[in-house]
């Protein structure tokens, strides 16, 4: 398994040859939260993209990044935390992901991408409790 660090928040998890990017932000500086990225990005999309999936663990703006959703393939799955799959399942299928490829996770759920198991945490949360009705593993691609 290979993970790079992007910077601040962004990871790219390869294992199996499966790409995984975890909370992608592009941008250099975030004036909404005035909030500069640390180290600078210098991102080839040519070797950064296309990944098989994305995984948002939640919607501070320095974990959401509209520019980055331009530049990720449209056929990538997205993993979103259900406590923000309500606001941002939207906005994801507003920049052209696909709704039936935008997948709620769990805070104790694991889906499986191949070989690549992804997988939430329990922090004080009961599993399932924002009553989505998800099983606790889902099985994907």
């Amino acid at each position: 398994m290979d993970v790079t660090y992007i910077g601040h928040q962004t990871l790219l998890v390869e294992s199996h040859g499966i790409k995984v990017l975890i909370d992608p932000v592009f941008r250099e500086r975030m004036p909404e939260e005035r909030v500069s990225m640390y180290p600078a990005k210098v991102l080839d999309d040519a070797q950064l993209l296309p990944v098989h999936a994305v995984v948002i663990t939640h919607t501070h703006l320095d974990h959401v990044d509209y520019e980055a959703f331009e530049r990720i393939n449209k056929d990538a799955l997205l993993f979103v935390s259900c406590i923000s799959y309500g606001r941002l399942a939207p906005l994801l299928a507003d920049h052209g992901f696909d709704p039936a490829k935008i997948v709620p996770l769990q805070p104790t759920g694991q889906v499986r991408l191949g070989k690549l198991r992804i997988g939430g945490a329990l922090f004080g949360r009961q599993a399932n409790e924002q009553g989505l009705g998800e099983p606790d593993v889902t099985p994907v691609g």
